[in-house]
């Protein structure tokens, strides 16, 4: 990736972050942008119940991929650990539960948008967000389950 689409996709990531917190004022967490110029930049976007279970929801760009994701993550390995465990041994809602080795923060993963048009910022925000929602709304009842 290049300087100049690595700041483009900054900037994207930047004005995503704020739509988010325009959007979701209350009942979110939503923490910091950071880079990895090699690998991919993200932001964290946590329905509090998940945020109390040290659980994050996170927003990807992989770099590598040229792709957004979104991640369920936990606080830690051992986090990470236990609710691997639990969406390993039920459905996962059609999501991936991807092994420890593969990379070391998603518990679940999904790819939300395969190849997106930074010309269209606007609909690239809604379809982010419209996956984003989803990805909340599949995951929750799983760990509610788990209490």
């Amino acid at each position: 990736m290049s300087q100049m689409e690595y700041t483009g996709v900054s900037g994207f990531m930047r004005a995503l972050r704020s739509h988010f917190i325009k959007q979701y004022p209350q009942g979110y967490v939503i923490g910091s942008l950071y880079h990895n110029e090699a690998s991919i930049t993200y932001f964290p976007f946590t329905p509090v119940a998940l945020k109390q279970r040290q659980l994050k929801v996170a927003i990807v760009f992989n770099h590598g991929l040229r792709r957004f994701e979104v991640w369920l993550a936990g606080q830690n390995r051992q986090v990470q650990k236990t609710y691997r465990a639990i969406f390993a041994a039920q459905d996962a809602q059609g999501y991936r539960v991807p092994s420890p080795s593969d990379h070391g923060f998603s518990i679940v993963d999904a790819v939300m948008v395969e190849t997106p048009d930074f010309s269209d910022d606007q609909s690239l925000i809604v379809d982010l967000e419209r996956g984003v929602l989803a990805f909340v709304s599949a995951v929750s009842p799983v760990l509610a389950s788990k209490k």
